[in-house]
């Protein structure tokens, strides 16, 4: 046997019909239905009576009516739910107020018994700007109204939380992923919520202070979306994290990027990092790392690195024999990398807080021979520490292709060998080895 709840007019009627049939009983039973399009006038000609001595559902006295919401929810009365010893105009008055939440209830209390959720809405304040909806087993419920009422969420900007999502939770999880919503991230050792969009218009728009976007788009996406973030005025910097992404694609981006005044680093970085303000991409590693490295805090030395890997080294050395880093940057190891050697030492050589830059290069491309001609001209006057890896390559009797894209000497001058002696003679200080790094460093 199976049983399915029913509204309260559907019960008297089946009282009515099946159980009672005098005419005493008879009229105990009138009512009529308002929603919020009903026209009062075609009402109480459909339903005189309304205007001289029945009730709304329920019988009180001659010209005293009862309005109260049709459908399944408990203590109605104790939130305020029933209105009673009303004429017509109390009730029209009466309803001005709960017509709405009569509407949503309903609509809740409809879904309650037509899915295996258990819904429960009761709207205390209809013109408040929170309404909870508890939901045993409702994931299904929050599942369709996410699918079917995206437009209407997105207009009033309706937010939607989930504490989990059900049995199928994945596919829950895909269709939240396609209207705006928030994700949790840690922020330091708290939890925030970042908002989440599934366009880059909306996410501009509702953000119009944002001028740094990462990009953590795959090779097969990272130039289409880099190019329409570019189309956005607001965005001045932009970091590709994407390995992969055919050079010419990355020389269109670096005119175009020219063009419009943004600046772009990578592709194939893993970011940069601030220390004591924030950090963009993977660097830096984890939090334990972040410590170690003081990397919580700034110091005054500066530092720029074609290897991500490499970068987190500097970290590591930098906070050991200086007073810790104040900027760090991996341009990204392709051979036509957003933005050069040359465009982060400047922006160093002007920032007052830098009081030691430190460049770490690597065999391939001559961008390092633009620091020497810097400091030969006087451009750059901060010390400057600079190490090229990939010496070891003058012990290989044919070219070698290191793991960068950009790692391989096309000329004798592309050698990290060539390159670190013309460094320091053009004033750089520079190592023997990688080894005494941070000797020279300290």
């Amino acid at each position: 046997m199976s049983a399915k709840a029913i509204s309260e007019q559907t019960g008297k009627e089946f009282l009515y019909k099946y159980i009672c049939s005098s005419a005493a009983v008879q009229n105990r039973f009138r009512y009529a239905n308002i929603t919020p399009e009903t026209d009062w006038d075609r009402l109480t000609q459909d339903h005189p009576w309304l205007l001289t001595e029945v009730s709304l559902l329920v019988t009180i006295s001659p010209r005293q009516l009862v309005v109260k919401p049709d459908q399944l929810i408990k203590r109605r009365g104790k939130l305020g739910l029933v209105g009673i010893n009303l004429d017509l105009q109390g009730v029209k008055e009466w309803l001005k107020g709960q017509l709405m939440k009569e509407t949503t209830e309903a609509y809740i209390a409809d879904l309650d018994a037509k899915s295996g959720a258990s819904l429960k809405l009761t709207l205390l304040n209809p013109q408040g700007r929170i309404w909870t909806m508890v939901a045993g087993g409702g994931a299904s419920v929050v599942y369709r109204a996410i699918k079917d009422y995206q437009g209407p969420l997105k207009e009033h900007e309706v937010s939607i939380f989930v504490r989990r999502g059900g049995p199928n939770y994945q596919e829950g999880l895909r269709v939240m992923g396609e209207v705006d919503h928030k994700q949790k991230f840690y922020w330091g050792h708290k939890e925030i919520l970042l908002p989440v969009y599934k366009n880059m218009a909306d996410a501009m728009k509702k953000h119009p202070e944002v001028d740094v976007m990462i990009s953590f788009a795959s090779l097969r996406s990272a130039y289409d979306s880099t190019l329409e973030a570019m189309q956005y005025p607001q965005v001045h910097t932009i970091a590709i994290i994407a390995e992969g992404i055919p050079e010419a694609q990355t020389r269109k981006l670096i005119k175009i990027a020219d063009e419009k005044g943004v600046t772009i680093i990578g592709p194939a970085t893993v970011g940069g990092i601030k220390p004591g303000c924030f950090k963009i991409g993977n660097t830096g590693g984890m939090l334990d790392n972040i410590l170690a490295s003081t990397l919580y805090r700034p110091g005054s030395v500066a530092y720029v690195s074609r290897s991500g890997g490499m970068s987190n080294e500097l970290n590591n050395i930098i906070s050991r024999t200086a007073d810790g880093v104040y900027e760090g940057v991996a341009i990204g190891g392709d051979r036509y990398p957003g933005t050069t050697f040359m465009d982060h030492v400047l922006r160093y050589e002007d920032t007052p807080g830098i009081k030691m830059i430190v460049v770490l290069g690597e065999i391939g491309g001559t961008d390092e021979y633009k620091i020497c001609q810097g400091i030969k001209e006087g451009r750059i006057t901060k010390p400057v520490v600079c190490w090229c890896i990939g010496t070891c390559a003058t012990m290989f009797a044919s070219e070698v292709q290191f793991g960068h894209a950009g790692a391989c000497a096309n000329q004798a001058s592309e050698t990290a060998v060539a390159k670190n002696q013309a460094l320091r003679e053009a004033g750089a200080y520079v190592p023997k080895s990688f080894d005494e790094l941070g000797d020279v460093i300290k």
